[in-house]
């Protein structure tokens, strides 16, 4: 990745400061109380990002990922025909995520805090678990939120581990097992959905070494939004519904396949131009959808953003997939952001939302975990 001009330590102390910020981002999406300390680590993490933005850094090879994220804003300028807070919120998000992209690759953390870091992930899986058996949801009301934070705690627990040497991928089993037991009894197929894609990947990535055939997974697994946006009124979609495992009262996809429709439909009577920076597909709902989301990252972007932002964002995450596969870190890195897109495929993530979850797997995903090795214990 990019190599910082200015000394490592001062990019070592934000790249310790991101780190211990982590945690609390995805309490953004939590009740009232709990999103002051989501905001106070976003309003945190977004002042470290502007300060090693500031730094001079030499050329990354990120560019093309910041160029299709750039590229996506302007396309949504474009079709905005007013201005409303929600697109100011949007612009403020992306606008994140293109600096983290630009500059968290070449921060990297100390042996400390990563022990820190891995120990606040588990007290606050096992809180989380304690809050959502006992039924008090002090930290969300919607139980699928639990599962988001299991997966995201326990993907950060298991990339601090994989950092620590050959084994600590062995060592991470007793520790992420709190936030997996949060995600199965938070009944989230989505966030289970993206903890099976992520061990997969992983699995893929430490058995098959051909990078040809990791470049086409890449493909094929960037090719699946379009798969279900095309094939959304087909008659194999409604034959592949019913194969949909169940959890408790969830079956199939929840009504998300009818939300998914009534998007496509206005996006292509709309010449498959989208509405614009903060429109939301919650007003086209009807019925028991009426109000809600896409469910679906990829469908809201399409509806905001059109057939051709659509195309940028999913090429934004084929050359983050393709610039993580390359990194030192026995694809934990790039298994981690499989997982991510997994996730946004059924729930509004990475850059909306649960943005907090978002901006969490993007940091995430981008923290050089490699340099940790190098640093000495302080």
């Amino acid at each position: 990745m990019t190599t910082p001009v200015k000394s490592r330590s001062s990019g070592t102390r934000l790249g310790d400061f991101l780190l211990v910020l982590l945690p609390l981002l995805p309490f953004l999406s939590g009740e009232i109380w709990i999103r002051w300390l989501g905001i106070l680590a976003l309003s945190l993490t977004g002042l470290a990002l502007f300060i090693a933005f500031l730094r001079p850094l030499r050329a990354s090879p990120t560019k093309g990922i910041q160029y299709s994220l750039i590229a996506l804003l302007v396309v949504g300028i474009f079709s905005t025909t007013t201005l409303q807070l929600q697109a100011i919120n949007q612009v403020v998000q992306i606008g994140l995520v293109v600096i983290a992209v630009r500059v968290v690759p070449v921060l990297p953390y100390t042996k400390k805090y990563a022990r820190l870091t891995r120990l606040g992930c588990m007290f606050l899986s096992i809180f989380a678990l304690v809050d959502l058996i006992g039924g008090f949801f002090v930290l969300g009301a919607n139980a699928n939120l639990y599962g988001i934070f299991g997966f995201c705690w326990g993907a950060l627990i298991l990339t601090l581990y994989s950092s620590a040497g050959r084994g600590g991928v062995f060592r991470a089993g007793a520790a992420v097992a709190f936030p997996l037991l949060l995600i199965i009894f938070s009944g989230s197929r989505a966030s289970l959905l993206a903890a099976g894609a992520a061990v997969l990947w992983f699995s893929i990535n430490r058995y098959i070494k051909a990078r040809g055939v990791k470049t086409f997974l890449s493909m094929a697994l960037i090719s699946i939004p379009l798969v279900i946006l095309v094939g959304i009124n087909l008659d194999v979609f409604e034959s592949f519904r019913e194969i949909l495992p169940t959890t408790g009262e969830k079956t199939t996809f929840s009504s998300r396949d009818v939300i998914w429709k009534n998007i496509f439909f206005e996006v292509v009577s709309n010449d498959y131009v989208g509405f614009g920076l903060g429109s939301s597909p919650a007003n086209i709902q009807e019925a028991a959808n009426e109000g809600l989301s896409a469910h679906n990252g990829f469908m809201q972007v399409f509806y905001q953003f059109g057939a051709i932002g659509l195309l940028f964002y999913l090429s934004a995450f084929f050359l983050l997939l393709k610039a993580m596969r390359q990194r030192p870190d026995r694809g934990v890195s790039a298994a981690i952001l499989v997982g991510g897109i997994t996730l946004e495929m059924f729930e509004v993530v990475m850059i909306q939302n649960h943005f907090g979850s978002g901006l969490f797997i993007f940091l995430l995903t981008l923290l050089n975990s490699s340099d940790a090795q190098l640093l000495q214990k302080k």
